[in-house]
């Protein structure tokens, strides 16, 4: 059985005292970080608190790497955006053949989302501003039977406007891309009827294997001037999703 204490009332005056003393035991160690708070604080106090900030000083842990040391990171205002370029030229030769203007540091071919197709542009950022600037003397040469465009690309996120280049001569029909999945013919005869008498004939490309839509069609018309309101669609959206146009040398079906 454990000895009864005494109540308050039983303690000595000696024991009352003791009692009423501040605690002697050992307060526990500070932190590292808690010994270095208090140093930085102890400083300031020294020093009236006015502690001035030494310049471009940076907290220890914190030390980043620039952007410019970065190997993943581009110069943005050293990329061009290229349109027009042949379906058949891949990533690998575009950039060989934009290299004699300078330093590549970076490409990429756009391709359709559904069958991996080029869509004839890219982006390219080279290294300094010696090729960025041969780069634009492309535009308007001729690559691979087609009329290059070149031109500074805009800044990450906006994206560029679609150039279709120049009509041809008695062009009556517009190649359309980038159609949703979900588009059929019926949708653009419906689309373009209101453009002159409407169109004369209407080809949905699709996957001779699967039978899937490849995102393009070919649309003719019975005259230039009714490929000319279709244009003013241009931008419009079926299912969905919006589309761009192109010109195309007229052709019998």
């Amino acid at each position: 059985m454990l000895p009864r204490r005494p109540r308050p009332s039983q303690r000595s005056s000696d024991e009352k005292e003791r009692l009423r003393r501040p605690s002697h035991r050992p307060r526990p160690k500070k932190s590292k970080v808690e010994q270095e708070a208090q140093a930085v604080t102890s400083a300031k106090a020294g020093a009236g608190g006015d502690v001035k900030k030494t310049a471009g000083a940076k907290k220890p842990g914190f030390a980043r790497d620039s952007k410019a040391d970065r190997p993943d990171v581009f110069r943005s205002d050293l990329r061009v955006f290229v349109s027009n370029i042949p379906k058949k030229v891949d990533e690998e030769t575009l950039k060989k053949d934009f290299e004699e203007c300078g330093e590549v540091a970076n490409i990429k071919l756009l391709k359709e989302g559904h069958t991996d197709e080029s869509r004839g542009m890219a982006f390219i950022t080279f290294k300094d501003e010696a090729g960025f600037n041969g780069a634009l003397a492309f535009e308007g040469d001729d690559y691979g039977g087609n009329t290059l465009r070149v031109r500074k690309a805009e800044a990450k996120g906006i994206t560029p406007k679609h150039d279709p280049g120049a009509k041809p001569e008695g062009c009556n029909s517009i190649v359309i891309k980038q159609l949703a999945p979900e588009v059929v013919e019926d949708d653009l005869w419906e689309l373009f009827k209101s453009c002159g008498s409407g169109p004369t004939h209407v080809g949905l490309l699709t996957d001779k294997a699967t039978g899937k839509s490849r995102c393009t069609a070919r649309v003719d018309f019975e005259d230039t001037a009714a490929v000319d309101l279709a244009f003013k669609l241009a931008g419009s959206e079926v299912k969905g999703q919006s589309f761009t146009l192109n010109y195309c040398a007229p052709r019998s079906w």
